[in-house]
């Protein structure tokens, strides 16, 4: 009788430590539900690790929803699978929607069928093409009561280099959100919609800027002062028609590129435009010009070629912005002690930009908007 009492305790126990590993779903909140528990990883490829009988207890757990940097391990060429057991225990009033960013391609199965592909995924490495769904939520058919299993075929695309400038795209080896479907991707249109447009109203308002000073430099050639505004603002219409395409880019690879572009873009921009207020208040260049040259050069590539340690964007741009802001107000004043005609009103103008675009720049930087509504 005791032992038949140990064997039941036994199986209980078991029995509630396999439980435990099942991510529950009771609700859905407006947030909808992060996937960042009760995961298993393990390299390789068998068909048979679709299925949701198979067992996996002496695979490796993990949180795929982290930065693929904070996850070494993941870096090789072979296909690596992901799964995760959850269990619906309520019956959800709105049809159940998936949102995924990713840093590599991915085959989905729930309960064994495949489901989505994000991605060109090939057993040949070197024919993979990483694609990121930027969290855009699609169907996801498990909105019915009961327990389901989720399983993840994924390999990452070699020799690409990875970014998150402007804080808006992130590279997750794979963060999946459980939302409800309808009234999220409203609210994601029309995110999506209002904060694209204030970006293209951005490049019609600078690129009016660079038509004009262009337009006063043809007309009056001898001043340069025009001609470097003009690039100026020419830079900063690059800036924002890149970052557009950058953080709508589904591929990893060449959002890279885009968003990089758009970062040295502003760089140049901010450059040329404490350049110009050398011209204006009639100071040759000096060692704070040419030491924010240097800041610049290093604001520009450290970023791009350090992605995984110290994310060093922010400290740089802060860094460079307080810079540039001190010079610009040093020649401001010289330029007003020295009466220049039209200096004040030139000035303040320009300054009023300069500093605007730092704000916009700084809220794309740190400020954490949830468009997952």
């Amino acid at each position: 009788m005791k032992k038949l009492t140990l064997f039941l305790l036994f199986l209980s126990i078991n029995s509630v430590a396999q439980n435990s590993d099942i991510f529950r779903i009771d609700s859905l909140s407006t947030e909808g539900v992060l996937l960042n528990k009760g995961w298993k990883y393990q390299t390789g490829d068998n068909p048979d690790w679709t299925k949701p009988e198979f067992d996996d207890s002496a695979w490796t757990p993990i949180d795929p929803t982290k930065d693929v940097a904070a996850l070494p391990e993941i870096f090789n060429a072979q296909i690596k699978w992901l799964r995760l057991d959850f269990e619906v225990k309520n019956k959800l009033p709105n049809p159940l929607g998936i949102a995924i960013n990713q840093a590599g391609a991915s085959e989905i199965y729930l309960n064994g069928h495949l489901i989505h592909q994000f991605g060109h995924f090939d057993t040949d490495s070197t024919k993979v093409k990483a694609y990121d769904p930027l969290q855009i939520p699609i169907y996801f058919p498990a909105d019915s009561v009961g327990q389901y299993h989720l399983a993840v075929r994924y390999a990452l695309q070699p020799n690409i280099r990875y970014t998150n400038i402007f804080s808006w795209t992130q590279n997750r080896l794979f963060n999946a959100t459980l939302l409800n479907l309808v009234p999220t991707l409203n609210a994601q249109r029309d995110f999506r919609v209002y904060y694209t447009g204030l970006d293209m109203f951005k490049i019609g308002v600078f690129f009016m800027l660079f038509v004009l000073h262009l337009a006063f430099y043809f007309y009056q050639r001898s001043n340069k002062t025009h001609l470097i505004i003009a690039i100026c603002f020419l830079a900063f219409t690059v800036v924002f028609i890149f970052k557009i395409i950058g953080e709508n880019q589904f591929s990893v690879e060449y959002r890279y590129f885009n968003l990089n572009i758009s970062n040295w873009s502003y760089y140049i921009g901010a450059c040329m435009l404490v350049n110009a207020f050398y011209r204006m208040a009639k100071v040759r260049l000096d060692n704070y010009y040419y030491a924010f040259v240097v800041l610049t050069l290093v604001s520009m590539f450290v970023p791009s070629f350090t992605y995984g340690g110290i994310f060093w964007q922010p400290i740089l741009f802060f860094t460079g912005s307080i810079f540039s802001f001190t010079i610009i107000f040093r020649l401001t004043r010289i330029g007003l002690k020295k009466e220049i005609k039209g200096f004040w009103l030139l000035s303040v103008t320009v300054m009023i930009a300069f500093f605007s675009l730092l704000c916009v720049a700084a809220g794309a930087l740190f400020l954490k908007i949830s468009y997952t509504l």
